[in-house]
């Protein structure tokens, strides 16, 4: 029991204040900085930092609120089939170019 009061709290960020007679806890913040990994991307000519380190283009679009019906998308040159949006991935350094086609007259 020792053993779990000594390493496992500082393991869940549980920080033991010992009063006289009793012991109670105070929870710590957590700095979770080196586990969330980001990436940067040339998003339709301009620089963009996500906060994922691979994304789908479908997640891509979702994390940029774009839900347009007619948007084509072109990773680094290659154009991407709606079909395959789950399947292509856009990674650190990729160019992508996201078109929105209008009609109208």
């Amino acid at each position: 029991m020792i053993i779990l009061l000594s390493l496992v709290p500082p393991l869940l960020g549980i920080v033991p204040v010992y009063a006289p007679g009793r012991v109670c806890t105070r929870v710590k913040s957590w700095d979770v900085s080196w586990y969330i990994q980001d990436m940067t991307i040339t998003l339709n000519g301009s620089t963009e930092r996500l906060d994922s380190d691979r994304l789908s283009v479908r997640g891509l679009l979702a994390a940029k609120s774009w839900s347009f019906p007619l948007i084509i998308v072109e990773v680094n040159g290659a154009l991407v089939a709606r079909d395959e949006w789950d399947a292509v991935r856009v990674a650190d350094g990729d160019v992508v170019e996201a078109t929105h086609l209008m009609s109208g007259g």
